[in-house]
């Protein structure tokens, strides 16, 4: 018995004793190929969010400085 009918004979044991047929395995590896393309695009999403939510909080947060300077210089202003 040669390389090739070792090979041959594995293949045909694998074939013969296989749980699922080719289109149920063919189906799966669509599935799961789907399944990990939505996660990469949910992840994108939930990095976007994060980042957009920080800006957001940046520009409130120096927004909200800028309001309070304006208060105080308002406030010492009244007061001379």
């Amino acid at each position: 018995m040669d390389k090739h009918d070792i090979k041959e004979a594995v293949m045909e044991a694998m074939i013969a004793h296989r749980s699922i047929d080719a289109e149920t395995h063919h189906d799966h590896h669509a599935f799961i190929t789907l399944m990990m393309e939505r996660e990469t695009r949910r992840l994108a999403r939930v990095e976007k969010f994060k980042t957009s939510f920080i800006g957001a909080v940046a520009v409130a947060a120096v927004g909200a400085l800028g309001w309070v300077g304006q208060m105080v210089i308002e406030g010492l202003q009244h007061h001379k």
